[in-house]
């Protein structure tokens, strides 16, 4: 089957939470969407990946719940409110959260 989308998910450095959650997450994805592939990138953390998702260098990243509340409420950073994305991750027991610039949810019909 032909691949569709291939996605860049920055984690962290190796050896830490997101680095395992985001290979776990990857894995699963890919095992279950063969359209869809997950590629999970270490970088720095949180605040490198926020500033690779306004640069666009990686389409989902791992953050923490307070640095994407503090880039999510800078006008002009090009991300996604989390209400608005399709899907939101919460990864356990800490504070993180899963940041995209893609990827907006439609809005629901009318009931």
């Amino acid at each position: 089957m032909e691949l569709i989308f291939a996605l860049v998910l920055g984690t962290a450095t190796p050896g830490g939470g997101f680095p395992i959650y985001g290979d776990a997450f990857a894995a699963m994805v890919n095992a279950q969407e063969p359209k869809l592939r997950i590629e999970p990138r270490n970088t720095k953390g949180s605040t490198e990946n926020v500033a690779l998702l306004e640069a666009n260098q990686v389409d989902l990243a791992l953050v923490l719940g307070e640095i994407a509340s503090a880039a999510l409420a800078k006008p002009g950073t090009g991300l996604r409110i989390i209400s608005q994305l399709a899907s939101l991750t919460l990864s356990a027991p800490g504070p993180g959260v899963t940041v995209t610039m893609a990827f907006p949810c439609p809005a629901p019909p009318d009931a």
